[in-house]
């Protein structure tokens, strides 16, 4: 059997923390919980990764929050 190419395995391998969190609560859309989720998760990430961002978030400088885009439309919507 053949593995994935390109960038799909550090997609899948990016989400599945998120998809395994909401994976308990049986959303009626997993893909839906999921990509929220996984905006949560990234926003809490931006405030400690990396000295700069976790520099700036500790000296109130900087706040992250989480937002799902949607192409088809433009919106934004805050969670």
């Amino acid at each position: 059997m053949n593995s994935p190419r390109g960038n799909l395995p550090s997609l899948v391998n990016a989400i599945r923390p998120a998809v395994y969190e909401v994976m308990d609560s049986a959303p009626d859309d997993l893909l839906a919980a999921s990509t929220a989720q996984n905006a949560r998760r990234n926003a809490e990430l931006a405030k400690t990764e990396g000295p700069i961002l976790s520099e700036a978030h500790a000296a109130g400088r900087l706040n992250a929050v989480a937002g799902i885009y949607e192409i088809a439309t433009g919106r934004v919507t805050m969670l």
